[in-house]
């Protein structure tokens, strides 16, 4: 009898994006994923856009850790906010129009909040992520390219960083993993605080290829 040795905990994703996955898999943690079904708040005007993505990441992970009495539930939710106004997921094509109208030639801001429940302890820990975004102007050509790609479906703010929409920002301002939807190195932190530490080797080279990813993006794609 192993006596006295802590048993780690199930890791539970509670999304099924395929990014969080992807980028969840990347730490070399085994983990489940099981959706939440909480129904997320329309977005609305606001002047404090962590405030709202940790309130919706923590009714995601509140809802999934219901299912599981010994396990490390975590929650995340992203966010795009322009002029105290919360861009989430389009509803339709000409919404996601307007959207990309809206960021066109502007900074805006990308808020991840992250909310891991340890249900086996009782406790939460949360961190809320913000990273800077800034886009090139972009005529109607090129925003109806994009969107004929149906790329923008599902997505924060209508675009997704890591596709086609690589050419429509000028610069990025903090943690690339953060406007895919799952900052890796604050999880890490707060995984840690879980008594699940993250291989730093594994940490860096995520770190590393995503930031040579974003690199390219900002050097080598052309201008419209």
């Amino acid at each position: 009898m192993n006596i006295g040795l802590k048993v780690h905990p199930t890791l539970v994703l509670a999304s099924s994006s395929p990014r969080r996955i992807e980028l969840l898999t990347r730490l070399g943690i085994p983990f489940k994923v099981h959706a939440s079904s909480f129904n997320e708040e329309k977005p609305r005007i606001t002047p404090d856009p962590q405030l709202f993505a940790l309130s919706q990441a923590r009714g995601k992970a509140r809802d999934v850790a219901a299912h599981y009495p010994q396990a490390l539930v975590l929650g995340a939710d992203t966010i795009v906010w322009l002029d105290t106004k919360i861009y989430g997921k389009p509803r339709s094509r000409e919404e996601a129009r307007r959207f990309l109208r809206a960021l066109s030639e502007k900074a805006h801001q990308v808020v991840t909040g992250l909310v891991l429940i340890d249900t086996s302890e009782n406790t939460t820990y949360e961190e809320a992520v913000t990273s800077t975004v800034a886009f090139k102007p972009l005529t109607e050509e090129d925003i109806s390219r994009y969107l004929a790609t149906n790329e923008h479906m599902g997505k924060a703010g209508a675009y997704a960083i890591q596709g086609a929409a690589a050419s429509f920002v000028a610069s990025l301002s903090g943690d690339y993993c953060n406007v895919m939807g799952l900052p890796l190195r604050a999880l890490a932190g707060m995984l840690s605080c879980c008594g699940m530490p993250v291989d730093e080797g594994l940490m860096r080279r995520a770190e590393t290829e995503y930031q040579t990813q974003q690199l390219r993006q900002e050097q080598f794609l052309p201008r419209t």
